[in-house]
């Protein structure tokens, strides 16, 4: 037979809080007299388990536990957060293990680390050529890596100091009627096109050694003052001093012009043009042991230079 502690009324083995008093888990339960002395205590009540001031050892204390303990269960936000932790274990192994991954993971890094157009723009730095084989001698010569553009802007002139000032002016001396390019002087998409190719936003000039010496040179599309006429130049370095030779002009189309550096090697003629050599210098088959001058109409023509014993010499690789 089951008592509360509290108040000592009769409370049933299966409540949990005593009817009387309303007391929870405080239920005891006595056993009878454990000794002579209990039988013989006249403040000891057997029929209501009532006892004033029991020694301790007179009752048996039990703390009541309900028959169905609860369970526990995982809280639902747990799965939530696992299941974010294991997609984001997942991403990191597609990004880093496969060869995918590992590609869109550098060209984020290179996109990220690519300096503004202002930033190039106002830090001044030399940009580097269309060629592998021009960039690596601009940084051989300047000390430092170039800076390219990562977009066309129609505000940002990319052709700006490219070329040494003494050479601007020596071209101007000598071809007065004729300035520097812009980028301005090109659509915007040729511009986009050039930046694309690792170039340097000017596709009006080039840079690489075209004629042997280790030193660097320049190929450049010079704009018409008063039309829309080119002249494609060289300005070969001698350090000091400038020799500047004139390998064509056009009396219109500078929009359109575009000039690029080609490695060393052997260049033929393009297969779209019919009989022999016509024009003076122009060959059939061409092989520049140091950088070549290409230039032509964008997605149109063009012919590649070279200088040999102190004449240029030319092919039509595309018409």
């Amino acid at each position: 037979m089951a008592f509360c502690r509290n108040c000592g009324q009769h409370v049933d083995d299966t409540d949990m809080f005593c009817a009387a008093c309303g007391t929870a888990q405080t239920i005891t339960e006595h056993m009878g007299p454990t000794s002579e002395s209990d039988s013989q205590n006249p403040s000891m009540d057997f029929t209501t388990g009532t006892r004033h001031q029991p020694p301790a050892s007179d009752f048996t204390y039990l703390h009541f536990k309900p028959k169905h303990q609860p369970t526990t269960r995982r809280p639902a936000d747990a799965w939530i957060v696992m299941f974010f932790v294991m997609a984001a274990i997942g991403a990191g192994c597609w990004l880093f293990l496969t060869p995918s991954g590992k590609s869109l993971w550098k060209e984020a890094s290179q996109e990220a680390s690519a300096p503004t157009l202002n930033e190039a723009s106002q830090n001044h730095e030399p940009a580097a050529s269309v060629t592998t084989a021009a960039a690596a001698s601009a940084t051989e010569q300047s000390g430092h890596t170039p800076t390219l553009p990562t977009k066309a802007d129609a505000s940002v002139d990319h052709c700006r100091n490219i070329v040494p000032v003494d050479a601007i002016e020596t071209i101007a001396s000598i071809l007065p009627a004729y300035r520097m390019p812009e980028s301005s002087d090109n659509l915007v998409e040729d511009v986009e096109y050039n930046i694309s190719r690792k170039g340097t936003g000017c596709p009006g000039i080039a840079r690489g050694d075209f004629d042997g010496d280790g030193n660097q040179d320049y190929l450049i599309g010079l704009s018409s003052i008063t039309g829309s006429g080119t002249a494609i130049v060289v300005a070969l370095s001698h350090k000091p001093g400038w020799t500047v030779e004139r390998l064509d002009e056009w009396p219109e189309g500078r929009s359109s012009l575009y000039v690029d550096t080609g490695d060393p090697g052997t260049y033929g003629r393009t297969e779209a043009l019919d009989g022999p050599p016509e024009e003076m210098g122009e060959v059939m088959t061409l092989t520049c042991e140091h950088n070549a001058a290409i230039f032509g109409t964008i997605e149109s023509s063009g012919v590649a230079y070279c200088l040999q014993q102190s004449q240029w010499l030319h092919v039509w690789i595309s018409d």
